[in-house]
């Protein structure tokens, strides 16, 4: 019998679109999911109302907040699902209260944790608005050296009061540092995520 090579041609690309489309509707379907179940969890976060994304990381997403009776700013954390385990709930906890204890003004001020209704954890932080120093490098180069050692020493400072608590950052880098305008001060430095500090008194 004699085979049509255009016909061959026709099936074999009309298979290859077929699982293209089967593809693509289980990868919307899979990213529906997800973004319901996100959607989901932030609505379950008590008082305040989740707004834009700031920014994600290895272990959670950054939501820009608002505390809806106070309409204070806040940044939420929500903890990836995948990373809750029942020894980093208890972790997270024992840590959260270790970091709220900080009171330094270069530290961010953690203002509250808990679980989602789906089992996620979160913690509510302290909104600040600036540039992280891996930003400011990346979009204005080098800085001065006096700028540099001005923003350092307030870095300093901040884990000078947490080592003297036996609290270890564990994850000091430049995008863990901001750069913002706080309470009318310029140049004012805020170390960020210390959320997953370490307490090294337990």
């Amino acid at each position: 019998a004699r085979i049509d090579t255009g016909t061959v041609w026709a099936v074999g690309v009309g298979s290859l679109c077929l699982s293209v489309l089967v593809a693509l509707y289980l990868g919307n379907a899979v990213a529906n999911r997800t973004l319901r179940e996100r959607l989901s969890a932030l609505a379950s976060l008590g008082e305040y109302t989740i707004g834009r994304e700031l920014g994600a990381g290895g272990m959670g997403t950054v939501f820009e907040a608002t505390h809806r009776a106070l309409r204070r700013r806040a940044a939420i954390k929500l903890i990836h699902a995948d990373k809750v385990t029942p020894e980093m709930s208890e972790r997270f906890a024992r840590e959260a209260k270790t970091t709220s204890e900080l009171t330094h003004p270069n530290t961010i001020t953690l203002f509250d944790y808990g679980r989602t209704q789906d089992g996620r954890l979160y913690l509510v932080m302290e909104y600040v608005e600036g540039l992280t120093f891996e930003a400011l490098v990346k979009k204005f180069g080098a800085q001065c050296e006096a700028r540099v050692r001005h923003a350092l020493v307030q870095v300093c400072h901040a884990l000078t009061e947490a080592h003297e608590r036996s609290v270890i950052h564990s994850d000091i880098k430049p995008a863990n540092l901001m750069l913002c305008v706080y309470g009318g001060v310029h140049d004012f430095v805020k170390v960020l995520d210390f959320g997953l500090a370490k307490d090294e008194k337990r």
